[in-house]
């Protein structure tokens, strides 16, 4: 947690900053300049972060004496362990019936058809067998940090369970089922150990970045989509190999700020009234409801059977204009700030930090807050860290 890799300022530097730097390569026709608008919109994003990050350090200096944590030095350990085992495996079992269950209804497993892309949306039963489904990347991550504090047996169950509930999610073909969890994983691990650069955590990162980019080349190809024509037709220059490598990586990166040029350029500031930055409760509310992605879709005239992502602050834009950008972008800063300090004290919340780093981490692709599963995310893993884990001098962390 001492790595500068660690820090508040380091995430929002690569999952905000350095994407918005890339649009600036002259790479692909489909991605260049933005309106003065929008650009606005991005500099003060950045100035409200770095605000937030300067409010929250003065405010845990003010602290510093008052208040008693836990150094990170005292080992963490398991606790409540016949409550954690009832809460694991039966969570586990119900999210798996509830898996099959969709696969069931919907005649087939999407990445095994010859149809994934189209599947892949129509996976969800009903939205709350769908939400116990895809909570198998919950309950898997929670497997796999449990089985670090354990020995003998005892860790190699918890990782199989951890590892089984990733396949399941993997078959959906939805990248981010799995993929957000097993990045959650990572950062858990690589800030727990201390030593962040080590080549074991630099190769897994890697695998999963490769995994990401062709899942996603794999469903478009599948789905028909005719994709080295697409790519050398959007390619600036000669296409190389090299170039057809990258181009997933960099439109994923970079796509997000254009289609947030869009909806500025349309006029979309303040239209939302606050929907799609708490869509996530609102679509709580019976009755048909109209999501972010259907309304861009709408908006910008464009028919595409997905979503556009459009960046962090355009949910923010759309609700409440440039003044609502630079508030709930200084108060998400806050939040990352104060639990990496509150982690940095007491690491057995550093799996909180984990999650609310990678929510940071995709700040150049969506906001992910609108989505009920990933406020679930942080109200679960936060309850596991107060109710599961303690911190002791001297206490030994592998249990058999």
């Amino acid at each position: 947690m001492n790595s500068f890799i660690a820090r508040p300022w380091f995430v929002f530097f690569i999952g905000f900053i350095l994407p918005f730097l890339m649009t600036k390569i002259n790479f692909v026709s489909t991605v260049g300049d933005m309106s003065e608008e929008t650009e606005r919109i991005i500099y003060f994003s950045i100035v409200a972060y770095f605000l937030g990050l300067i409010f929250c350090y003065f405010f845990r200096s003010c602290l510093d004496g008052r208040i008693s944590i836990n150094p990170l030095r005292d080992k963490v350990y398991v606790r409540n362990l016949s409550l954690l085992y009832l809460f694991l495996f039966s969570w586990f079992f119900l999210g798996t019936a509830c898996l099959f269950y969709e696969f069931h209804v919907l005649g087939g497993i999407p990445v095994l058809s010859g149809n994934v892309e189209e599947l892949r949306f129509n996976v969800q039963v009903n939205g709350y067998v769908h939400l116990l489904a895809i909570s198998l990347g919950i309950v898997s991550t929670l497997f796999v940090v449990s089985a670090s504090f354990f020995s003998g047996p005892k860790k190699v169950v918890f990782l199989f369970f951890g590892g089984l509930g990733f396949v399941f999610l993997a078959l959906t073909g939805n990248r981010s089922d799995s993929m957000l969890c097993l990045v959650v994983i990572f950062l858990y691990f690589m800030f727990k150990g201390g030593v962040m650069l080590r080549a074991r955590y630099f190769l897994f990162g890697s695998f999963m970045l490769l995994a990401f980019v062709l899942l996603k080349f794999y469903r478009e190809v599948a789905y028909g989509v005719d994709y080295i024509g697409m790519i050398e037709s959007q390619l600036v220059g000669q296409p190389s190999f090299v170039k057809y490598i990258f181009y997933p990586l960099y439109m994923t990166l970079t796509y997000g700020y254009m289609v947030l040029d869009m909806l500025v350029n349309a006029g979309a500031e303040g239209v939302g009234g606050g929907r799609y930055t708490f869509y996530a409760f609102y679509s709580l509310i019976p009755g048909p409801q109209v999501d972010f992605g259907v309304f861009k879709n709408e908006l910008l005239g464009i028919d595409f059977y997905a979503e556009l992502t459009s960046t962090v602050v355009s949910n923010f834009y759309v609700d409440f204009g440039l003044v609502g950008v630079c508030l709930c972008v200084f108060i998400m800063a806050v939040v990352l700030g104060s639990v990496f300090g509150i982690a940095r004290k007491n690491s057995k919340y550093v799996l909180l930090y984990a999650v609310l780093y990678l929510h940071t981490l995709i700040f150049f692709y969506v906001y992910i807050y609108i989505y009920l599963f990933a406020i679930i995310h942080v109200l679960i893993y936060l309850f596991y860290c107060f109710f599961f884990l303690g911190v002791g001098k001297g206490v030994c962390v592998s249990q058999k």
